[in-house]
């Protein structure tokens, strides 16, 4: 078995070592990778110093775990006695795919989902990973893994909308699944970049598409899967979020603004007409322009809020009557990250079948 497909000698570098893994049986027309490659394109030319490692799974697909690679990862010893050649061959292929991967910083994988999962080729790679003694060990805990300090970057595909609060979203098993297989050999700092409803139009594709981006844009800017802590107190972010809640609901377009970093986006998360990515300006607009439909403004009540590192989630209770006489009362939760005293970016999860309902119904 030719192992050159799979083994690339880590190069020298001074900065991180990525590994870009494409796991799409597309070879053209996907956007996994298309935006896998766009991730890695934005990351080196922010940061030049660092190297790219890429492996493709369809046009180089790895084998399934056999009984001599079961016995060896389970145990971290090849089997004993004499082995086929094709044994050897196969054990040789696992050690060379774990060099690889371990010799990484930074994992950026494509990944369409198949029957609310990863696609099979996939499955079969990351079976060859936890490895004993090299990715994972045992304590009287339990399986510890090894990898720790390292990140990984996931951008999938899905063709609903498998988002929290969706109906679809307990049939998500792609996300927990890789969540919890790279928590078992030590990577915890995971971050997903999710397009949802792609099989609803070029609308929602073109839709989908624009919040990735933005998402790409937002976590190469922090150099990190995730972001950095910001320097602050809980107290004083949750302090930021009350007063900026207090200027939306009032309809001070200045204070809404002054709360924000001229980089600012505001994403609204899902797949209908008033989700998307908005800068600064544009939110702007749409808090100043709310008023016609809604006069006396949507009052954004936070009922709980938790805050940790640079990030603060709230939950929040929405209320406005609009024009013809509809009420528009919802919870909804936003994802706010804050550095340097103001707000870099914001995620709103709502309830999207409400917001059709009184705005489009």
């Amino acid at each position: 078995m030719d192992l050159s497909a799979f083994y690339s000698k880590p190069a020298a570098a001074k900065g991180k070592r990525l590994l870009q893994i494409d796991s799409s049986p597309r070879i053209h027309g996907s956007h996994t990778r298309v935006l896998s490659g766009e991730f890695v394109q934005a990351w080196k030319a922010t940061y030049p110093n660092d190297t790219v490692d890429y492996l493709d799974l369809i046009t180089h697909p790895a084998p399934h775990v056999n009984e001599a690679v079961a016995h060896l990862l389970h145990t971290g010893s090849a089997p004993t006695g004499e082995l086929a050649p094709a044994d050897v061959a196969a054990i040789a292929l696992t050690e060379a795919l774990v060099d690889r991967f371990a010799a990484a910083d930074l994992y950026v994988l494509g990944v369409p989902m198949y029957f609310a999962h990863v696609p099979s080729t996939l499955k079969a790679y990351m079976d060859h990973l936890p490895y004993f003694g090299r990715t994972v060990t045992l304590t009287p805990e339990g399986p510890r893994g090894l990898l720790e300090g390292k990140q990984a970057v996931v951008i999938s595909a899905r063709g609903f909308d498998y988002s929290p609060g969706s109906p679809m979203a307990s049939y998500d098993l792609l996300e927990p699944w890789l969540r919890n297989a790279f928590a078992f050999i030590g990577i915890t700092d995971v971050t997903f970049i999710n397009l949802d409803g792609l099989d609803f139009g070029e609308e929602a594709v073109a839709r989908a598409m624009s919040q990735a981006r933005a998402a790409i844009k937002e976590v190469v800017a922090r150099g990190t899967g995730q972001p950095k802590a910001s320097g602050m107190s809980a107290n004083t972010m949750k302090e930021i979020v009350e007063r900026f809640c207090r200027d939306f609901s009032d309809g001070n377009v200045e204070g809404v603004l002054a709360a924000m970093a001229e980089t600012a986006t505001w994403r609204v998360m899902g797949s209908f007409p008033l989700a998307g990515v908005r800068d600064r300006q544009e939110f702007g607009r749409s808090v100043a322009t709310m008023r016609s439909s809604i006069p006396e403004g949507v009052r954004m009540t936070p009922v709980s809020m938790t805050a940790e590192g640079d990030r603060v989630a709230v939950e929040a209770e929405a209320f406005g009557k609009l024009t013809n006489g509809k009420i528009y009362h919802s919870p909804l939760h936003l994802l706010l990250e804050i550095r340097d005293s103001k707000i870099q970016a914001v995620r709103e999860y709502m309830d999207t079948y409400h917001v059709y309902d009184v705005f489009h119904g």
